[in-house]
């Protein structure tokens, strides 16, 4: 069954895989009653009351932003800072400060804003400096005892971040003979100009200062929520009082969240509740917001029949559409079908009309792409037989024993060492020692040491042909030794440069050739002073085109700066550079830049 499915046509499978899933959800449809209208009411009311999570997560965090925009401008002025860093600054002498001077208007927007309700400032005696409450407040400890709790060493651990936390009763470390629940923000003080530790300051809000400024109308004794800390700790309750139990808080520490925002049905005392949850990113405090059960199952209403009839309607009318949908959609994979066929037969010249951008337009993009790409390598594969071709018959042209070469090249140099022509015996030296490093045991690439070696006997050579009418310079660092280069990519231009530059001019010239470093590329310019060259015979040189093998002829200028730019468009494809500059009567200079290869020295030394 499955093989006969996999079988069919792309236009079947679709119609298939449709109307399979129209009829499994007929039949689950037929199924669903009661619990179905009842689940879409919860999802209702869900995404609603995940609104009011949003909102009251909002007015929490306008809340916490307000109250540390405040301290962080508090405990950054000048006059706050100043009795901190001065050891034993009574609080009366700060409180005249801070009310009289610049400070004023920050403190004054505490007072009428109403932004917290208790406040104390700690330098580094046990005394606060500072004290602040909007009601009657309470005896702050010493700072001895905050140091010995664990809120503290929290405090601490957030080096001069804010630490919020529960104020209970029975963990009110910053002061007392005030029972109300608080939530609290305490944090380092840093000296602005050094970052010493120079203090500690305490911000408390009454749970009924929240309730009144950030929760207003979002809670009733049939809508409740309750904020809880990272630890699990009450922080907030508002609404229902009927459920502020421990069995309550238990339950809520005990729903396993999944996710950052959800919802779950909970049950307190035999009666079911739909709580929607959300943790907030920055302190990991959770948010819940609880509706009875009750109080939604007496909006449900019943809406199974025209559910069932929308369904079959749609079934009926899902028919003719998905037919002249699956024709539209298979459409262009047809013709994407045939276009291969014809491209399988042979035409490389196939190609297919795109006319959408959708992943089957892709599709057909990158067909045309791979058939563009075969075809071009198709022809360069061509090209490249009939290019080995010429290389194997000139190869058995050129086919003579190397060894014997040496042998009879080592014969001479002691002839003429035995007469004594040592004109005679350092040329043949260098004639030997060019031979083998033009060979390179048949390696297409070398090291700069040993091109550089390379040119320096050839032009040892050409030295002893001209005498004094040639003159050249090689100026190649040894830090370029172990770059690693195509085989013979500078002798052709240096030889290029005697033969059209220095060797036509009467009195004689120079050839230097330089290399150098340029960030990951390897540069070379050959110079010579020679006659120079007009642009027409720079385009012959660059755009030269070897005779073929019908049609040879004696002139071989070009050929060997020619064989250079095929093998470095071979090896480094566009990834290097050539240029020639060229003036009559001057000379001509030459620049090769070509890319650093790694990974090539072992090939080479191997």
């Amino acid at each position: 069954m499955k093989r006969l499915y996999l079988d069919l046509s792309i236009r079947l499978k679709i119609f298939v895989i449709f109307y399979s899933v129209i009829t499994i959800i007929t039949l689950s449809i037929g199924i669903y009653s009661y619990q179905t209208v009842k689940k879409q009411i919860i999802d209702k009311v869900s995404t609603t009351n995940i609104g009011m999570i949003a909102q009251i997560g909002n007015g929490i965090s306008a809340m916490r932003k307000q109250v540390e925009d405040w301290a962080t401008i508090f405990i950054s002025s000048q006059p706050v800072q100043s009795k901190l860093s001065q050891n034993g600054s009574s609080g009366e002498s700060l409180e005249n400060t801070l009310y009289d001077g610049p400070t004023a208007s920050i403190m004054a927007y505490m007072l009428t804003t109403s932004i917290f309700d208790y406040l104390s400032l700690y330098g580094t005696a046990d005394s606060p400096v500072f004290i602040e409450s909007t009601g009657n407040g309470g005896t702050p400890y010493p700072l001895s005892n905050i140091y010995k709790s664990p809120i503290y060493s929290k405090v601490k651990q957030n080096n001069g971040a804010p630490y919020w936390f529960s104020l209970t009763e029975n963990q009110n470390i910053f002061f007392h003979d005030d029972q109300s629940e608080m939530i609290g923000m305490s944090r380092i003080v840093r000296n602005v100009y050094n970052g010493n530790h120079i203090g500690l300051l305490f911000v408390g809000i009454h749970s009924d200062t929240v309730r009144k400024f950030y929760l207003k109308n979002l809670y009733d004794d049939e809508h409740g929520i309750v904020m809880l800390d990272q630890n699990g700790t009450p922080l907030l309750q508002a609404g229902m009082p009927q459920y502020q139990t421990d069995e309550f808080f238990n339950v809520l520490n005990g729903m396993d969240v999944q996710t950052q925002t959800g919802t779950e049905i909970v049950s307190i005392n035999g009666e079911k509740l739909l709580v929607t949850y959300s943790t907030m990113d920055s302190l990991g405090w959770r948010v819940f917001y609880m509706v009875p059960f009750a109080f939604l199952t007496n909006e449900l209403s019943t809406i199974k029949e025209f559910a069932l009839i929308l369904i079959f309607v749609c079934l009926i009318l899902s028919l003719p559409i998905m037919l002249v949908s699956t024709i539209f959609l298979t459409a262009p994979i047809k013709t994407l079908q045939k276009s291969m066929k014809r491209f399988q037969n042979g035409n490389f010249d196939e190609r297919v009309d795109i006319k959408y951008r959708d992943e089957i337009g892709e599709l057909g993009r990158g067909f045309n792409s791979m058939v563009s790409k075969i075809s071009s390598l198709v022809n360069d594969v061509y090209l490249l037989k009939i290019s080995e071709k010429e290389a194997e018959l000139k190869a058995l042209q050129a086919q003579i024993n190397p060894h014997f070469l040496y042998n009879m090249l080592d014969t001479i140099f002691w002839e003429a060492q035995a007469s004594g022509n040592k004109k005679i015996s350092d040329m043949i030296i260098s004639l030997s020692r060019l031979f083998r490093l033009n060979l390179n045991r048949g390696s297409s690439l070398t090291s700069v040491a040993k091109e550089k070696e390379l040119i320096g006997h050839y032009l040892a050579l050409q030295k002893m042909r001209f005498e004094e009418k040639l003159q050249y310079h090689i100026e190649i660092p040894t830090e370029l030794d172990h770059y690693v280069i195509l085989k013979l990519i500078l002798q052709p231009f240096i030889e290029n440069a005697i033969i059209h530059g220095i060797e036509k001019r009467h009195e004689g010239g120079t050839v230097k050739v330089t290399g150098h470093l340029v960030n990951d590329n390897l540069e070379f310019i050959i110079e010579d002073n020679g006659i120079g060259m007009d642009e027409s015979t720079i385009n012959k040189i660059m755009n030269y085109v070897p005779p073929s093998r019908s049609n040879l002829s004696s002139d071989t200028s070009g050929y060997g700066t020619h064989n250079v730019f095929a093998r470095l468009q071979h090896f480094y494809n566009d990834g290097y550079t050539l240029s020639v500059e060229s003036q009559i009567g001057v000379g001509t200079k030459v620049l090769l830049r070509i890319p650093i290869k790694s990974g090539l020295e072992r090939e080479v030394i191997s």
